[in-house]
């Protein structure tokens, strides 16, 4: 670990046992917890830094050495710190994130796919977190995302914290995507590609960042992504060319739309897209307008900035869907980015910004 260098090249298919070969002795008798937790299937009900004696769940938590080792902290992201794993301070590693219960940040449930795996969301670390102290947690995830090195996932219900085990992350602007991970490794059912990151000045994506002008135009020429050609033509054929809520046919005012953010080529599939508007696209993804199912349709509804322009018009529209039911947007995915926008109409409720 100590020879690692300071730029790991990224890396096709990130594992588990590749992964092992270059972090502390710490992170993989960790690792091992979580996918132990994994199976096991059981709820905590705090986090396991938390848990008292008098819980069921106390002889389950981890042991190195017959010394109790923490796998989570009450900040999101999470690393040991030096005093406990001797790591470089070129590449430290995060080891386990979770979504926050006081609503602080926009999280959602996770997406459990059709084949098995699942997308994880979570929030980059703002910079007035944990009291203004600056742990720098969102480069340790860069990091973990450049060297492939996965990391644990807990998810906190009404209930309790349930361990969905290990991910990969993907990456995204503000809230990114975590991908399952296996011992022995990649999930047959998921490979990553990571390829197209390799160019992109990811330290400025995180909303804490400073950025150049020029930083800013390079990552934005670096945001072609791999098959977006493809998922594009694919939807134009889907939708007929035309808008899924405006019925505008000319091609050149039309985009393909994410529902759940781009996170790598799995995501360029047909049910995760809608053929939008170049203007709804930006809402969209603004979290400006999103829809909800009413009696059966999919009918959009926008953010009260919107109540005195143009916009407000189209509330109420029924999203018009491909013919063919396998090309039609993922229910879940519709779900989940409504969650998202509700979440930002209350900030911008409580923020009490104006209407346009």
């Amino acid at each position: 670990m100590d020879g690692i260098a300071s730029s790991v090249p990224l890396i096709a298919r990130p594992s588990f046992d590749r992964a092992c070969s270059f972090v502390p002795f710490e992170y993989v008798q960790a690792w091992e917890w979580f996918l132990r937790e994994e199976q096991r299937g059981g709820l905590w009900d705090k986090l396991p830094h938390r848990t008292n004696a008098d819980s069921p769940q106390y002889p389950f938590r981890l042991t190195i050495d017959s010394e109790l080792f923490p796998v989570s902290r009450d900040s999101g992201i999470f690393w040991p710190g030096r005093g406990r794993v001797k790591q470089p301070r070129e590449k430290t590693f995060a080891l386990s994130v979770h979504n926050s219960k006081r609503g602080a940040y926009p999280d959602v449930p996770p997406l459990y796919l059709e084949d098995g795996t699942w997308v994880f969301k979570y929030s980059s670390q703002s910079t007035t977190a944990e009291g203004g102290r600056n742990q720098n947690y969102n480069q340790k995830m860069i990091n973990c995302m450049e060297c492939g090195v996965p990391v644990g996932v807990f998810f906190a219900t009404s209930a309790g914290y349930k361990v969905l085990g290990l991910a990969l992350r993907a990456r995204e602007q503000l809230v990114c995507a975590a991908w399952p991970v296996h011992k022995g490794g990649p999930d047959p059912r998921f490979f990553p590609d990571m390829s197209y990151m390799k160019d992109a000045p990811v330290a400025a994506e995180f909303s804490g960042a400073s950025a150049s002008d020029d930083e800013k135009v390079r990552y934005a020429l670096c945001r072609e992504r791999i098959g977006q050609q493809r998922f594009r033509t694919q939807l134009f054929e889907a939708y007929t060319g035309r808008c899924a809520v405006s019925g505008c046919n000319v091609d050149e005012a039309l985009e393909a739309a994410h529902i759940e953010n781009y996170s790598g080529p799995k995501s360029q599939v047909v049910s995760n897209g809608i053929l939008l508007r170049r203007d709804l696209h930006s809402l969209f993804d603004a979290h400006l307008i999103s829809f909800k199912l009413i009696r059966g349709d999919y009918q959009l509804c926008g953010s009260y900035l919107l109540q005195h322009t143009d916009y407000a018009a189209f509330a109420g529209s029924v999203l018009r869907e491909p013919d063919e039911h396998h090309l039609c947007p993922n229910a879940r995915f519709l779900e989940a980015h409504r969650a998202e926008f509700d979440f930002s109409e209350s900030r911008r409720h409580a923020e009490a910004i104006a209407p346009y």
